[in-house]
């Protein structure tokens, strides 16, 4: 479709270094070396950044379909 959103990726995600998975893991490294503190600081810190993700992909959703109705509304 001529039409369509490119989607851009949420960049706290994604940049080099903060990948989901590579948080993940540096949170399974820090509870085995025995850092809970560090490990629960940093898994609060992940469940922030993941909500926001939600809402910044809710955003988008939500701000495609109405494009997508006035385009559709347009035609």
């Amino acid at each position: 479709m001529a039409t369509e959103i490119a989607f851009k990726p949420f960049k706290p995600l994604r940049s080099e270094g903060n990948h989901l998975e590579d948080r993940i893991e540096r949170i399974r490294e820090m509870i085995e070396n025995k850092q809970h503190l560090k490990a629960i600081e940093a898994s609060e810190e992940l469940m922030k950044m993941t909500l926001a993700g939600f809402r910044y992909l809710q955003t988008c959703s939500l701000q495609r379909n109405f494009l997508t109705v006035v385009m559709t509304g347009c035609s």
